[in-house]
């Protein structure tokens, strides 16, 4: 019995099973993948896996995509800042991606995905514990055996699945492209050689991969992955030395076919030559590839006498499969500290960072001043920072409740800025005791209107904007082509992207708009959408209103909120003041700071920051020096 050729034989039963399934939240998360630069992360048969998903994002949107093993990405340890970080993972056990997942926590990048084919593993659960996005994928009662086989064609099929639905192309009621297998005579002539090098088409580098990683996985011939060109620049010097132990198979389209002939016609006659024809290039070409090494590598085990299935692993390659130092290693990375925050966000504004000692005399300033300051008020973000932007439907944690309760009940004032109506009041009503109602001010649509939580919303108070809605009735004859969703209110646009599209794109348009009708608008964004301003309208206003409230003097308030760099939605709030960030940061080096460890984000790092207040006659200061 060969258990790889059974594999093998079971393959259609997966693309039936992926050609059915529900794509809606891998395209949503490959629309994410817009506006970042991305890494996808795995290892073995997954390293191909990110590498198919790494060029899908980079042909979707023409940003840059990159994947590496979990060792590549630890090395760096700030190399996830700022970016889409993908996981892939068939089992989620293995200790590698495990320590690759600590280390894009740490160096805090921008959106974390797992792709993972089982529901229970230490990978899935630690993920959903960081607030990432889980894609879970799992493959019926088909298993892989000890190569990638289900699980890899599972998840590569849904990733085309997804990318042709974001393109608009149709899904193939069936696959109908016959996987390619060498004839019997080429197959062992060529695969029994020593050596073999797999010469590509660009379009076929997932299948050359699939192919070097089984074939040395499985210890079945010493093999190489390499495009034609390539190919001449150094690799034809084996065929001249050791041709006679030399196979050579080509994985070719209808764009390298002359290519390749004029390669193949000027190789020794005792190199072995095979091929693989696929055609023309077409939208599933990386499945038919992947399908066809995998035949390939069944091929090479039936002619060497060896199931790549079962080729026997030895007890020390359990030993160093399983071995945690990678892991060790990720939990002893520092990770993104306060100053290397600022420098990354000076990095990105204009591209040069600034010397690592000015940044940290500015941030020992800084924490300096804010641990010497007595406030009078808080003035808290909502979504991102009480509560993730993902879980911003429901309730704040009760970590966060308990911090919340505890300051109203040590007689402190708060106040809350959100881009969101009464839906945030709502939420606050039920959660907050009601003794504490008249003391709270919610800032609602973006400050446009700033009451008491006990008070009711009234939408006819607030006078509407003559020039926001100008721009609102130009952008909705626009909207439906361009994929752009529209919320009016009366002093603010709320502008998102359907179907997860990037937000980035939204922005400029709504920008060309604006220069176009001479107007002069704010835009910000937050996590999930673009808002534009009527004039006079910011979360600073919730401060001014708040001043009012506590009558004092000279009046200071500590802000917290999540989006701080500039054009988020907190870049006003947070430049006054001390303004504290539990995510993103502005380059000023005098304010908007993120003070905390390493990973720690949203609203676990807000539990942080109150957890250091310290209230005392109708007002506060903040232990920033222990952060």
């Amino acid at each position: 019995m060969n258990h790889f050729r059974d594999r093998v034989d079971s393959l259609p039963l997966t693309i039936k099973l992926a050609l059915s399934a529900d794509v809606k939240a891998i395209s949503e998360a490959l629309q994410a993948s817009g506006d970042l630069s991305v890494l996808t992360i795995g290892s073995g048969g997954s390293l191909v896996t990110a590498g198919l998903l790494a060029r899908t994002i980079e042909g979707l949107h023409g940003n840059v995509a990159r994947s590496l093993t979990p060792l590549e990405f630890i090395a760096a340890p700030t190399l996830g800042n700022g970016k889409h970080v993908w996981l892939i993972s068939a089992e989620g056990t293995n200790p590698d991606i495990l320590a690759a997942l600590d280390a894009a926590v740490k160096s805090e990048a921008s959106s974390i995905t797992v792709l993972c084919n089982r529901e229970a593993s230490m990978l899935v659960e630690a993920a959903r514990d960081y607030g990432s996005t889980v894609l879970l994928y799992e493959t019926d009662s088909q298993k892989d055996g000890f190569l990638a086989t289900h699980t890899l064609l599972l998840s590569a099929t849904l990733i085309c699945r997804a990318a042709g639905q974001i393109a608009g192309s149709p899904v193939p009621p069936r696959w109908v492209d016959p996987v390619l297998r060498l004839g019997r005579s080429a197959a062992t002539d060529v695969l029994s050689r020593s050596t073999v090098i797999i010469a590509f088409d660009p379009l076929l580098v997932d299948a050359a991969r699939l192919i070097e990683t089984n074939f040395w996985e499985a210890a079945l011939i010493n093999v190489e992955a390499v495009d034609f060109r390539n190919f001449a620049h150094g690799r034809h010097l084996w065929a001249a030395k050791r041709g006679g132990e030399l196979g050579l198979i080509a994985l070719l389209t209808d764009q390298t076919r002359v290519l390749w002939a004029d390669i193949a016609g000027e190789l020794p006659a005792e190199v072995a030559k095979a091929e693989l024809d696929f055609g023309a290039p077409r939208e599933f070409l990386p499945i038919d590839g992947l399908m066809s090494a995998m035949e390939l590598t069944g091929q090479a085990g039936e002619i060497l006498g060896v199931d790549p299935g079962r080729p026997g692993v030895p007890d020390f390659g359990r030993r160093i499969y399983h071995v945690p130092s990678l892991l060790l290693q990720s939990q002893g990375v520092r990770g993104m500290s306060p100053s290397l925050r600022k420098a990354a966000a000076r990095r990105r504004l204009v591209g040069i960072s600034g010397l690592a000692e000015e940044w940290a005399d500015a941030e020992q300033a800084f924490r300096e001043r804010g641990s010497s300051m007595r406030f009078h008020g808080l003035v808290l973000d909502y979504d991102g920072t009480v509560v993730r932007s993902s879980e911003r439907r429901q309730p704040p944690r009760d970590a966060v409740l308990a911090g919340l309760i505890r300051f109203l009940d040590e007689g402190g004032r708060l106040a809350f800025a959100t881009g969101r109506g009464d839906s945030v009041g709502a939420m606050l009503r039920k959660v907050l005791p009601e003794r504490h109602w008249p003391e709270i001010l919610v800032g609602y649509y973006n400050g446009g209107l700033c009451i008491r939580l006990d008070e009711a919303v009234d939408k006819s108070s607030i006078d509407e904007d003559v020039g926001l809605s100008r721009l609102a009735e130009v952008i909705e004859q626009c909207a439906p082509s361009c994929g752009i969703s529209v919320r009016r209110q009366r002093v603010q646009l709320c502008l998102t992207a359907v179907d997860g599209r990037p937000l980035g794109p939204v922005r400029d348009f709504v920008l060309k708009i604006l220069e176009e009708n001479g107007l002069r608008l704010r835009t910000y964004v937050s996590g999930h959408s673009i808002d534009v301003l009527a004039p006079g309208v910011d979360k600073e206003n919730v401060a001014r209103r708040l001043a009012d409230a506590v009558n004092t003097a000279d009046a200071k308030f500590l802000r917290i909120g999540d989006s701080g760099g500039y054009p988020g939605n907190d870049f006003a709030l947070l430049k006054e003041d001390i303004g504290l960030s539990v995510d993103r940061v502005s380059d000023d080096p005098n304010g908007c700071w993120n003070l905390l460890p390493p990973g720690v984000k949203g609203p676990d790092g807000l539990v942080a920051y109150l957890d250091r207040i310290n209230s005392e006659d109708g007002s506060f200061a903040i232990d920033l020096m222990t952060l």
